[in-house]
């Protein structure tokens, strides 16, 4: 059956509990949920005494075996410092979980390798003008060969301002477009006029191979080349031998050659694909075996360059670079991809290093340099690594080849020439730390910054940017001579959800040889997190019968079972106050007796305390 209305109520037929009443202040003190208490006025906890905030931090206990920043008080300002960079660059987020406090974000002109400081790198000179971009080098015992042009080229010290450099002769018209050598013999491949040869300090070259090479690479007493489709292993002079292998994709270009524990790796690309092979030597009979593919980079990643170095392989694409490690059975396992968003075309290892080609960082063209030591830096193996020394003029095009040479690293620029460092320092150099959080979302407030150099020559300056904004404000500049710090912390009035430090150095210009060196900072803010209040109410509690005189009477056990269901459920509530209403979930309630000596009172009688949260 179902009943109509003719005409609608004059008043809500049902209602049902909104939370709130309209019966405070003027029947009741207070009211949680819609439900209206009465205060004892007395109690301590009335009001004022019952309004606290929440601390912000919870009790800590440091239990590492060392004391460090976390040992710290965290109750009002917060701390992060640095102290070693020696892990290198990439790292946007300084703080994060996976964060490690030795990297950092970007730096250049700055050594970073030397752990708990870093300083200035070397400044770079011209060692030789070129317009060519055929720029290739290779070392021979005393001797660095240098291609140019149609040209091919030596000198025995790179050091000078204005190295010596001989001319060789009997090069071929074609312009040369790789050189390598066994320490005595230098090859050097010309396209169409093949590979010619000569000596270590000889005057002239000649036609040792005829027919058409565009890569030539020893490697493990093995003279390789390449043209287009084709890989060669040269073993005597005259015409090209059989190819040992000749791709079956024709559109396949080989790119470059490496060395690996148990094999000669050789690389190269057709269209978006690049493969890495194999090639092991037949013990039986010291040839070479057929390639087999070892390797493969992600679509879209063009193989441009490989070095071999201590049981790692490092390749250079169109994106940046990646390190891999060489499995037993001579597969590669690669690592993330660096990203520095310009081609990689040359590497050469040195130490624990291995120094790359790094085009148009910042304007200029020169070295970056990984550290294999660091190989887990990163994560996912993507070693240490950092921008090393650039070249001192603005240049953007490719770095075509490195040499280690008398004792420093040397490299060509495309369209510029020859390049590599003084004894003098570079001007001035950067660092920035990557985003800085403190660990939480919310925004905070900058207090001070405080840092650390050995006896200043130079200056250190900080800046500070905020909410990753590319713009940094100054903080302050240490110039004292002979000063290991500022007279005292920099303040700092920015505030922001996240903060970055750029650190700049720059050398005097009297002392170019020395330059500052930063060992540490510290960093201070005040977080600036809402924070939660805390009362407690004194709720009257009086018994259900009416022979108390209570003209409202109050069902007590109701009420405790009302506050224990909101303490349960966490239930955010209104919170009605005066005029006042705002929301927050009980925490915690505990009942207090007030007369003791009525056998009825004494156990329905007292005042009900409820902590309240308020969010």
């Amino acid at each position: 059956m179902t009943y109509t209305f003719a005409q609608p109520f004059s008043f809500p037929f049902y209602s049902g509990t909104s939370g709130t009443t309209s019966e405070v202040p003027d029947k009741y003190d207070i009211a949680i949920n819609g439900m209206g208490f009465l205060l004892d006025r007395t109690h301590p906890d009335f009001r004022a005494g019952g309004l606290s905030t929440t601390p912000l931090t919870r009790t800590q206990a440091d239990t590492a075996s060392r004391s460090s920043e976390d040992s710290l008080n965290r109750e009002y300002v917060w701390l992060r410092s640095g102290m070693s960079w020696h892990k290198g660059a990439g790292q946007r987020y300084y703080d994060r979980p996976e964060s490690d406090e030795a990297r950092f974000y970007t730096s250049k002109g700055v050594d970073v390798w030397t752990k708990n400081q870093f300083s200035l790198h070397y400044a770079t000179e011209s060692k030789r003008s070129s317009a060519s971009t055929n720029l290739y080098l290779t070392r021979a015992g005393s001797y660095l060969y240098l291609t140019d042009s149609t040209s091919i080229k030596y000198t025995q010290d790179i050091t000078a301002g204005s190295p010596t450099w001989s001319d060789i002769t009997g090069e071929p018209a074609t312009a040369a477009t790789a050189i390598t050598s066994d320490g005595y013999n230098v090859w050097s491949a010309h396209g169409t006029d093949g590979i010619y040869a000569t000596t270590r300090g000889g005057a002239s070259t000649a036609s040792y191979v005829t027919g058409s090479v565009s890569q030539v690479a020893y490697l493990k007493g093995r003279l390789m080349a390449s043209y287009q489709d084709k890989i060669y292993n040269i073993t005597a002079s005259g015409a090209l031998p059989t190819a040992l292998l000749d791709h079956a994709n024709t559109d396949w270009v080989w790119t470059c050659f490496a060395d690996a524990p148990a094999h000669i790796l050789a690389g190269g690309f057709s269209g978006d694909k690049s493969l890495i092979y194999k090639i092991s030597v037949d013990t039986d009979t010291a040839t070479l075996a057929n390639p087999t593919v070892c390797g493969e980079l992600p679509d879209g990643e063009i193989l441009r360059s490989m070095c071999g170095y201590l049981g790692f392989v490092v390749v250079g694409t169109d994106l940046g670079f990646r390190l891999g490690v060489v499995n037993a059975d001579g597969s590669i396992t690669f690592g993330a991809l660096v990203n520095l968003g310009v081609s990689v075309y040359a590497f050469e290892p040195q130490d624990r290093f291995v120094y790359f080609g790094w085009k148009n960082n910042d304007g200029t063209s020169g070295l970056g340099r990984i550290d294999l030591s660091q190989t887990n830096a990163g994560g996912d193996l993507v070693p240490g690594y950092a921008s090393d020394v650039m070249t001192s003029t603005a240049t953007t095009t490719d770095v075509q080849s490195i040499a280690y040479f008398n004792s420093q690293p040397v490299f060509t620029v495309s369209g510029s020439g020859v390049w590599s460092q003084t004894t003098s320092k570079v001007a001035s150099a950067t660092l920035d730390t990557g985003l800085i959080s403190f660990g939480i979302a919310e925004s905070k407030h900058g207090v001070d910054l405080n840092f650390r150099h050995l006896p200043l020559a130079g200056t250190v300056s900080a800046s500070i940017a905020t909410s990753a904004e590319t713009t940094f404000s100054p903080v302050g500049t240490s110039s004292e001579v002979g000063s290991t710090e500022p007279s005292e912390p920099y303040s700092i009035s920015d505030s922001g959800e996240l903060f970055e430090l750029r650190w700049t150095m720059a050398r005097s210009a009297t002392d170019t040889t020395t330059g500052p060196t930063l060992t540490r900072y510290s960093f201070r803010v005040v977080p600036q997190v809402k924070r939660s209040r805390t009362i407690r109410f004194p709720i009257l509690l009086s018994s259900i019968e009416s022979v108390f005189n209570q003209d409202d009477p109050v069902d007590t056990l109701a009420v405790i079972s009302f506050f224990e269901d909101l303490a349960d459920t966490q239930e955010v509530v209104p919170i009605q106050e005066l005029s006042n209403t705002l929301n927050g979930t009980v925490s915690n309630y505990r009942m207090e007796r007030t007369d003791l000596s009525h056998p009825i009172k004494a156990y329905w009688d007292g005042v009900l305390v409820v902590e309240i949260n308020v969010i």
